[in-house]
């Protein structure tokens, strides 16, 4: 192995050049760093830099530098690689449109190896300036962010300049979460909607009973099968999504994170489910099937079983997703763990739930900490019975080495 510093004409006005030459398990390269005295000086270091790199097996310095990349061109290379492999059809679709009419116009010729802080900064004051809410461009930042993380990835960018670009410009509120909870349906609310529900349709009161009271989203119901039903556990089989059948008769979607989830249901859903299959035809696969044997659209949905529901005696309208949201909230008001309400919504990770949910979890129980004092003074076991004695994979041992 052998890093050298050598000078050697650089052909302006008699000044010599200052190169290194890496000559290392049979691979060789040589780089001219500058002219003039100072050139041998950063010379001589950086062959000190590449030397101690080199004994610690990084032979990163052999390795081409990237192709440089304009962002519009990245964008696209990520969208197939990544976005469209990893992602659902929808989510790619809403990836693809977000950069294609909001970054790409303004930031997409730019090399990525230029695309600073203050560019990202300078197109947010822009979708600003054309009346989009912070929600909305936080959406929009979240987009940029994963792509220029794959940047970074991939050795394009050293750092990723969405990130932390807007500290002034978008501070966290907690506006979503108020006007959230401002627009939950309460419980007298969701009664009357179930009352006008029934005096639909069967298969309305059936389709809003279960989404009041399960918080499925809208195209998770339209895509559950009669055998998708455990009434004897009273568990409900989330495996597919509704799917645009534009795109071929046998296509439906699939869940989030690719698993299917058990969402449980009360019994008194179960007992609505159980009067609607009654009155399906024998060997009738979908639970809220359509015309050609095929289940319910979300657009048929909103316009026959919806909207006729809201009138005088429900005068404001919600979507049909605020009952997610309504059921997820009222487990929260009644004191049910966040946990158990991750896991009946899906949620990838708690951490989704809380950011959703943080203002609906109760803060004010002071008889928790109440107890803590109870368990010490009689110095008894603070764990309830049968709790498990490991915490992350940490076995718990009373008591302490002296």
């Amino acid at each position: 192995m052998g890093v050298k510093v050598r000078e050697w004409d650089g052909g302006r006005g008699g000044k010599l050049a200052g190169w290194i030459f890496i000559d290392h398990q049979r691979k060789r390269k040589a780089k001219k760093i500058g002219v003039g005295l100072e050139a041998k000086k950063r010379a001589e270091e950086a062959a000190r830099l590449i030397e101690a790199r080199l004994v610690m097996g990084d032979l990163g310095v052999f390795e081409p530098p990237p192709v440089a990349l304009t962002l519009e061109q990245f964008s696209e290379l990520w969208r197939q690689d990544y976005v469209q492999r990893n992602l659902r059809h929808t989510t790619s679709e809403k990836y693809e449109e977000v950069l294609r009419l909001h970054w790409l116009p303004k930031l997409g010729q730019l090399p990525l190896r230029k695309l600073f802080r203050q560019h990202i900064r300078n197109a947010v004051k822009a979708l600003h300036r054309e009346g989009l809410s912070n929600s909305t461009i936080r959406w929009f930042l979240n987009v940029i962010q994963s792509c220029l993380a794959s940047a970074v990835e991939d050795g394009h960018l050293a750092a990723n300049p969405a990130v932390k670009s807007t500290k002034w410009h978008l501070r966290a509120t907690t506006t979503t979460n108020k006007r959230q909870l401002q627009t939950v349906f309460s419980a007298a609310e969701i009664k009357l909607l179930l009352q006008r529900a029934a005096h639909r349709t069967p298969m309305t009161h059936a389709m809003v009973f279960t989404l009041a009271r399960t918080g499925l989203h809208i195209s998770e119901l339209m895509g559950l099968r009669v055998e998708d039903l455990d009434f004897k556990r009273r568990e409900i089989h989330v495996r597919r999504t509704w799917g645009n059948h534009s795109r071929g008769p046998d296509y439906y979607g699939e869940i989030k994170n690719s698993q299917a989830c058990i969402v449980d249901m009360s019994l008194q859903p179960q007992g609505a489910l159980r009067s609607w299959v009654a009155t399906l035809s024998e060997g009738q696969g979908w639970l809220f099937p359509a015309k050609h044997g095929r289940p319910m659209t979300p657009n048929s949905f909103y316009t026959v079983h919806w909207w006729p529901l809201f009138d005088d005696e429900l005068p404001k309208y919600r979507k049909p997703h605020m009952l997610r949201h309504t059921h997820a909230t009222h487990l929260l008001w009644q004191d049910e763990s966040p946990v158990y309400v991750k896991e009946q919504l899906g949620h990838s990770s708690i951490r989704m739930t809380v950011d959703i949910y943080g203002s609906s979890i109760r803060r004010d129980n002071k008889r928790a900490v109440d107890r803590l004092d109870e368990s010490v003074e009689a110095s008894g076991d603070i764990r309830k019975p049968g709790a498990s004695n490991t915490i992350g994979g940490l076995r718990i041992v009373q008591g302490g080495a002296s």
